[in-house]
């Protein structure tokens, strides 16, 4: 069942007092997962910039994942996006990002770790690359590490990680 129709059926409940949400809505919320559409290394980029933006404590993060299209698992804490085949999860002093992508990993790698770079002030970044994984690291914002590593392949679409760490 959609998680529309269980929604509207939560909506055709008898009104009662409640702290939370219908046992539909909760069901639905349990049962979240990602979009099927992979993501391109701009969606990469932009969906990351809540990880970015919320550096170095991360505390802004739900706010900016509840105004993208991106529904939260109950059970897990995982925010998965709609469309497309990405999740964030933000726990702690981490915030990151797995989600499945046709782009080169290389590509992948280095757009999201300039984006994330601090650099030293005067235009230099140290970005690592592993050139026989792909794993790409870099000094982050507000002191934070950033990490990119592939993840495997499943039913023909490639995975890749990013986190931020304090």
């Amino acid at each position: 069942m959609s998680v529309v129709a269980l929604v509207a059926l939560g909506a055709c409940q008898a009104a009662a007092p409640s702290t939370g949400p219908t046992t539909a809505v909760a069901a639905a919320r349990s049962t979240v997962g990602p979009g099927s559409q992979p993501a391109t290394a701009q969606d990469a980029i932009n969906n990351f910039a809540v990880c970015i933006n919320s550096a170095p404590t991360f505390a802004q993060a739900p706010q900016q994942l509840r105004a993208l299209p991106f529904t939260q698992n109950s059970n897990t804490g995982t925010w998965y996006h709609q469309t497309l085949n990405l999740s964030i999860n933000v726990s702690g002093n981490r915030c990151s990002m797995v989600f499945g992508s046709n782009e080169e990993r290389e590509l992948l790698g280095l757009a999201l770790a300039v984006g994330s770079t601090e650099g030293n002030g005067q235009g230099n970044a140290n970005i690592g690359v592993d050139p026989n994984t792909g794993a790409t690291q870099t000094n982050s914002r507000g002191g934070t590490q950033f990490l990119f590593t592939p993840a495997g392949t499943a039913d023909g679409t490639a995975y890749f990680r990013a986190a931020m760490t304090r």
